[in-house]
This record gives C-alpha cells, structure tokens and sequence, in this order.
C-alpha cells in the first residue's frame, strides 16, 4: 500500500490514518484525488472541509462532507464531494447490509471489513 506524506509536516502519513502524528491535522482521503490530505473546516460552513492551504490560493477550494460513517461511527476516512447528494462516500455506499452496530463485537469487525474494502476499492482505482 502506498504512503503518502502530510502536506502541512511533511510526515509520513498510511491509508487509515486520520490524524497526522506529527502536526495533528485531521486527514482525510480524497477520492477524487486519490491522494490522503490534511483537512480543515470550511470558516462558516458547518460540516464543511477543505484541503489545507499552502500558501495563497488561485481559485476557491474543492468543499468536502466526512463520510457518513466517518461521523456516525469513526469508520472510514473518506471525503464525499460537497455537490454529491450521497451521505456515504465511493466505497461505503457500495455496503449492502450493516451488522448489528449495537454488539461492540460487531462494530470492530465491520470496521476491519470497511479498511479492507476501502484498499481494494483504492487499488482497483489505480489499476484503472
């Protein structure tokens, strides 16, 4: 699996992450990019992220939504794009049944099943 690097610090970031070590900034994985990137809340848009600037920006940024299951259960580091009418992101809407998420037993193992399917999801994407 690739890693990729914090463009804030410069640290050495993995897939799953959600927070960068090194600066703390809140991570996320861009889809629409392929790319992992330290997020930060839209000033004045609540539930509203962008990727971190790096100095002056041209035009506005890309605004992204946390997946659904990121804020409902911490289960999944995706964006969704804010113009998406979907809650979910690419690989979470794909899920067809959730377990019983009131068994902890439960929730530990769908989320182990969510990672491995947001790698294949990220690995057939690169494939093209």
């Amino acid at each position: 699996m690739k890693t990729f690097r914090c463009q804030k610090c410069g640290q050495a970031l993995f897939f799953e992450n959600v927070e960068c070590l090194s600066c703390k900034s809140q991570l996320a994985f861009l889809p629409d990019r392929m790319t992992m990137a330290a997020i930060e809340p839209v000033e004045g848009a609540d539930g509203l992220w962008q990727v971190k600037a790096r100095g002056r920006r041209r035009k506005p940024p890309r605004q992204y939504r946390l997946c659904l299951n990121n804020t409902e259960h911490q289960a999944c580091n995706f964006v969704v794009p804010n113009d998406d009418p979907s809650a979910l992101c690419v690989a979470c809407r794909l899920t067809r049944i959730l377990p019983d998420l009131s068994k902890p037993e439960n929730h530990q193992r769908w989320y182990r099943i969510e990672v491995a399917k947001r790698r294949l999801f990220y690995t057939l994407a690169k494939l093209g």
